[in-house]
């Protein structure tokens, strides 16, 4: 039986905080000041935002990814 993974990934959190808004990968993207590539990598834990796009995904998000 495979252990279930209790945390979500940061990607997870910051594809379902958009979604929450209902915004788009490119609202976002606008709204950070960043591409939808960058959105994409992101949400598919393929990279990790720099710490100044991710205080920025916490400011337009309304989310403390950091806890």
């Amino acid at each position: 039986k495979a252990m279930e993974r209790k945390s979500k990934t940061l990607g997870e959190r910051i594809r379902e905080a958009r979604e929450r808004k209902g915004w788009t990968r490119e609202k976002l993207a606008v709204e950070v000041g960043c591409s939808v590539f960058s959105v994409m990598r992101w949400e598919r834990d393929k990279s990790e935002p720099l710490p100044a796009f991710r205080r920025r995904l916490q400011e337009v998000l309304g989310v403390n990814f950091d806890t």
